[in-house]
């Protein structure tokens, strides 16, 4: 690994744990908040957690808010768009992608990064070839990621050439530059 890489990559921890800290702090009560919503609303566990794959395909428990109801949640493998599984609250939680800020706490344990191809699960292995599959495990996987900042719907070539330069250039500017433009994408999509 050249210098420079190593000190991306050291660069990049440094910001995935500060940053992640000092939006743990910023959003802990709207968390907590979120929480007692999801806990008043059925009864059942604020969190959902679920396997997925991390860098060197070791595994680790992804957490999220639950959005989807406590007996139906498990019935399917992928959800569509109006499930009847997604509760009232997960209905706002999830196009906000609220749902998604306890993974800061995955990032924290050096499980994610803030950026990176996002987490896969174990069943996902037969959707990608052998090389693609070690690729997208050479890092952590990201909250966001090249894909989730591209305009447009995007088909699974796209995603997955957006993906395969992200491996392949992953470098402290091309970081900061998903970072901004997730940013971008969050107030865009709030202002509307």
């Amino acid at each position: 690994m050249s210098d420079a890489r190593r000190f991306d990559t050291a660069a990049i921890r440094l910001l995935d744990v500060l940053l992640a800290a000092s939006l743990l702090l910023l959003l802990a009560v709207p968390m907590v908040l979120i929480a007692l919503a999801i806990r008043l609303g059925d009864g059942g566990p604020a969190l959902f957690r679920q396997q997925r794959v991390g860098a060197r395909q070791e595994l680790f428990m992804v957490l999220k808010f639950r959005t989807m109801r406590v007996a139906t949640r498990k019935a399917a493998f992928r959800t569509q768009r109006a499930d009847p599984r997604i509760t009232a609250l997960g209905r706002l939680l999830r196009p906000s992608h609220c749902d998604e800020l306890p993974q800061l706490i995955n990032v924290l344990k050096g499980q994610m990064s803030l950026v990176g191809v996002r987490p896969d699960t174990p069943m996902q292995r037969s959707d990608y070839s052998n090389d693609y599959w070690q690729a997208r495990h050479r890092y952590a996987p990201g909250i966001t990621g090249p894909a989730q900042v591209a305009r447009g719907d995007l088909t699974l070539d796209k995603r997955s050439a957006l993906e395969r330069e992200w491996l392949d250039r992953k470098s402290l500017p091309l970081y900061l530059r998903i970072l901004w433009q997730t940013v971008g994408k969050v107030f865009a999509r709030s202002s509307h």
